[in-house]
């Protein structure tokens, strides 16, 4: 479908590469201004931070770091710390376990290098360009469910924008 969020798993297979996802850590933090106003809760509010790598024939595809409001998670905010990888596949995690549907998302996007973006990556050159992108997903009744930071490495993953024109009849 046109208009489907899909999992970097997925995403990566149906690029023609196997995939698989290591997760690098796992953390509670408190929300600051930017994340509070980003996901419609207080400042200091405790949020699940997770900091993964997704990979596409076990080269660096996307690092991309999560971060999902308490009061989504309820009592999983806990198995998460303790077992961060029951939150994989991130979107069916959010729909069994959350009763939650990315319906909407809404992405900043921007080109850049690895060492634009401060990461240093073992058998990279720092010049290698990346694609930053930071979205904030929503469900049903347009509530911001998590906010996503991504960096997608190379030219391994490929993207395409559909832009919706109005009826102005």
């Amino acid at each position: 479908p046109i208009n489907q969020v899909i999992d970097f798993k997925e995403l990566i297979k149906s690029a023609g590469f196997k995939p698989a996802v290591k997760i690098e850590s796992t953390q509670a933090i408190s929300a600051g201004q930017a994340l509070a106003e980003s996901l419609s809760v207080n400042e200091g509010d405790r949020l699940i931070e997770i900091k993964s790598t997704f990979t596409a024939d076990g080269n660096p595809a996307i690092l991309a770091t999560t971060h999902i409001p308490e009061w989504l998670l309820g009592d999983d905010f806990g198995h998460i710390l303790a077992d961060p990888e029951i939150t994989e596949p991130f979107l069916d995690f959010l729909k069994t376990r959350c009763n939650q549907k990315v319906m909407n998302m809404v992405t900043v996007f921007w080109p850049d290098t690895l060492k634009g973006c401060e990461i240093s990556l073992a058998g990279q050159d720092p010049t290698t360009a990346v694609l930053v992108m930071n979205h904030i997903a929503y469900n049903a009744d347009e509530m911001p469910i998590f906010a996503s930071s991504q960096i997608h490495i190379g030219n391994i993953m490929k993207y395409t924008v559909i832009r919706q024109g109005e009826d102005h009849g």
